[in-house]
């Protein structure tokens, strides 16, 4: 064998041998995350609408979770804020199948406590005497859970909350209680006594009756009619706000309250009406509830065609 044929072959084992130490110097499994490259973006602060979008070329199925705790539904993706994703942004894509959004509307937080933390107690508020609505909220921004009771005794369901108040609660205003435990509320009509066999009723004098309205009405009636639309549109927007209903423009807003009076007039049975409201205020995009479209009922009807009013408060229908 030649110098030259030999030199030529030690060359080729040389390459060959740099040729194998870059090959097994490479992780295949580097090469595929090289290759691949996705890891989970943040969408925490986005709405459940828009991180969907971001999250739609991942192919990981998303999954929602109440930051409350309550389990409500989701109507609108738009209305609800991501307050946090697992696994968190910046995960390997291909690790995962699901991620899990942590959703609430803007401005709420978590009444869980964290892991491992024990759970303090919360003070109970104080709700006799309430209007329902408001005596729920204040119970659930504590941290508690609600449920109710009819204080006649007759075990009524209790269809429009804005016509009951708190008569009673199972916990006493101050006292503490676990986060999450339930306080029942003992509720009434308005005028309502509870159910007392023990009670001595002629202890407590009945309360006089309210002086008839037909003065008042007698009185406004004798007004100009310019006076009259002036006193009806106070009323009504008054009432609305009274609600904490956002009305935006007024005149918009007296105008949809002649339409309400309109359809009444027509013979259109309230719950429609209400159905109706509902439906076109999801359209738009600013959803109302039943209990909020039955209060913008009743405040057109007071103001603008008082003859409906008790068809409307007594339309009794579930939300």
């Amino acid at each position: 064998m030649t110098q030259l044929s030999y030199a030529r072959r030690s060359a080729v084992v040389v390459i060959l041998a740099l040729l194998g130490l870059v090959l097994t110097g490479c992780d295949p499994q580097d090469e595929t995350d090289t290759a691949t490259g996705d890891v989970i973006v943040d969408v925490q602060g986005m709405t459940l609408g828009d991180a969907k979008d971001a999250l739609e070329p991942t192919g990981l199925e998303v999954e929602t979770s109440d930051i409350t705790g309550e389990d409500r539904s989701v109507f609108i993706e738009q209305n609800w804020i991501v307050a946090s994703q697992d696994p968190a942004a910046g995960e390997p894509v291909g690790d995962h199948t699901t991620i899990t959004l942590t959703i609430g509307k803007e401005g709420e937080t978590s009444t869980a406590p964290e892991p491992g933390a024990e759970a303090s107690t919360v003070v109970v508020p104080e709700v006799l005497g309430m209007a329902l609505p408001d005596a729920k909220n204040r119970i659930e921004d504590a941290g508690l859970d609600v449920e109710l009771y009819d204080d006649t005794g007759e075990d009524r369901s209790v269809l429009w909350e804005s016509n009951w108040s708190v008569n009673t609660q199972s916990l006493a205003a101050g006292e503490h209680a676990q986060p999450g435990q339930v306080i029942t509320l003992g509720v009434l009509k308005d005028g309502e006594r509870p159910s007392n066999a023990n009670e001595d009723i002629s202890a407590t004098p009945p309360a006089p009756p309210p002086p008839p309205a037909s003065e008042i009405e007698e009185e406004i009636a004798r007004m100009d009619p310019e006076t009259q639309t002036m006193i009806n549109d106070a009323t009504y927007l008054g009432t609305l706000e009274l609600g904490g209903i956002d009305y935006g423009d007024e005149g918009t807003a007296i105008a949809a309250a002649h339409t309400l009076c309109g359809d009444l007039q027509a013979g259109t049975d309230p719950f429609a009406i209400r159905y109706a409201m509902i439906k076109s205020s999801m359209d738009r995009g600013a959803a109302v509830s039943g209990d909020e479209a039955q209060w913008i009922l009743e405040a057109a009807a007071v103001a603008y065609c008082p003859d409906y009013v008790d068809a409307v408060v007594n339309s009794g229908t579930p939300r």
